[in-house]
């Protein structure tokens, strides 16, 4: 079976209970000359102040295991934290023993750990770091953590990241064996963009995107939309649409006194075979599927959002990441302009960056010299909804009820 190297862990609520906190071990005296003199465990477990029992962490009881498996597979297991207090943490971490799976030697958790980041900021600071020290690209780490906010290291870095379910208990083989197949399902559907110049190419032109000058050299490049203060409620990708005359609008909204800035993208999937093997969904669009403001709410406020739709969906479709999301938009004010189209509900599709940058890539054109050929019609309209067999797109009765009481929504008008 496939593994990453590196596989990264946090330390409180992940490989450990809850916090190991500083300010409240040696409340109670010091055992020795440093803070972490007053650190001991029992039965290989507990990490307790020695002059004050309560005040304590437990190692994860699945930790050694997956331990165990890692180094098994040669993995390199790194530490990413934000304590703010190195020298406990080791301490911990030293005190902890697991049998080396290859000789059976009991040996400290620290002699297993090869990166050992352990400081106070972002923790995608952390993973360049970590990227620079290992020479390993992020899309080959898998990091477990207990705090949303640091999947940021999976929307703009390409770590794939899973959430530690009960930071109570720390990582459980659950959370292990979930995050280590989400990793194998991203590699599976990575393309070389050496496929764009392949004779032999399965590329195929799927839909349009609108957007800026920068962004469309990003999406020509294959690489992920950064992020953007524009409105995302299915978190942040890239939006796709079927009707060219729908992106022309967005790539004009926000700059609409720049017309140099505004540029369209014929959106392309490298390998069309591995696309339509891919796990799709379409959603209502006022449903029971969590949305995201990200306009009016902190970024841990988003992170969350995201791992809520996630789990919303593993749940009522039993599909887990990458997936690809459908859905119609409602009508836009912006849209008043465009013949045909008022009044009406539009597709949508929205990849999600570890699928953009493994799959997909946009050929970029400016509207300005487009805009009398999109006028025209001069471009093909993809119809979405026509292709839930040929695509395998799963929709519930939710998103049928949703389509019947809007039977002309998506409908091409010439």
């Amino acid at each position: 079976m496939l593994y990453p190297n590196i596989v990264a862990f946090d330390l409180d609520g992940t490989l450990w209970s809850n916090w190991l906190n500083e300010h409240w071990i040696g409340l109670k005296g010091w055992a020795g000359e440093v803070l972490e003199d007053n650190l001991d465990i029992d039965g290989n477990q507990v990490i307790k102040d020695k002059l004050n029992a309560g005040i304590h962490v437990e190692v994860s009881g699945d930790i050694s295991s997956i331990v165990r498996e890692l180094v098994l597979n040669n993995v390199q297991i790194a530490v990413v934290s934000r304590n703010t207090h190195k020298g406990l943490c080791d301490r911990a971490m030293w005190l902890f023993q697991i049998a080396d799976p290859l000789n059976g030697q009991w040996k400290s958790l620290t002699s297993y750990i090869k990166y050992n980041e352990i400081y106070d900021c972002s923790k995608s600071v952390h993973f360049d770091k970590l990227k620079s020290n290992s020479r390993v690209n992020h899309r080959e780490m898998l990091f477990f953590d207990d705090q949303a906010v640091n999947s940021e290291v999976e929307l703009w870095q390409g770590v794939t990241f899973q959430k530690v379910t009960n930071p109570s208990y720390g990582l459980s083989r659950q959370d292990y064996n979930r995050g280590l197949n989400i990793w194998r399902r991203n590699q599976a559907i990575r393309r070389s963009m050496n496929a764009v110049i392949s004779p032999a190419s399965k590329r195929r032109h799927i839909g349009y995107v609108g957007t800026d000058y920068a962004t469309a050299m990003r999406y020509k490049s294959g690489l992920r939309r950064l992020r953007s203060e524009r409105p995302s409620r299915w978190g942040f990708g890239m939006y796709v649409t079927d009707d060219i005359r729908i992106a022309a609008v967005f790539a004009k909204w926000g700059r609409e006194n720049n017309p140099n800035n505004q540029y369209v993208c014929n959106v392309w999937i490298l390998d069309y075979d591995a696309f339509k093997a891919m796990d799709k969904v379409w959603v209502a669009e006022n449903g029971s599927v969590p949305q995201t403001d990200n306009i009016n709410i902190t970024d841990a406020q988003i992170a969350e959002s995201q791992i809520n739709r996630d789990d919303h969906i593993a749940r009522s479709f039993r599909v887990e990441k990458p997936y690809v999301l459908f859905a119609r938009h409602h009508w836009m004010q912006q849209m008043n302009g465009v013949p045909r189209l008022c009044g009406y509900r539009f597709n949508e599709m929205v990849i999600y960056p570890q699928i953009q940058d493994a799959l997909f890539y946009g050929d970029p054109m400016r509207l300005s010299n487009i805009q009398a050929l999109v006028n025209r019609g001069g471009y093909p309209v993809f119809k979405f909804n026509d292709n839930f067999l040929t695509w395998n797109i799963q929709r519930g009765q939710e998103t049928i009820q949703d389509f019947r009481l809007n039977k002309r929504d998506g409908v091409v008008r010439r």
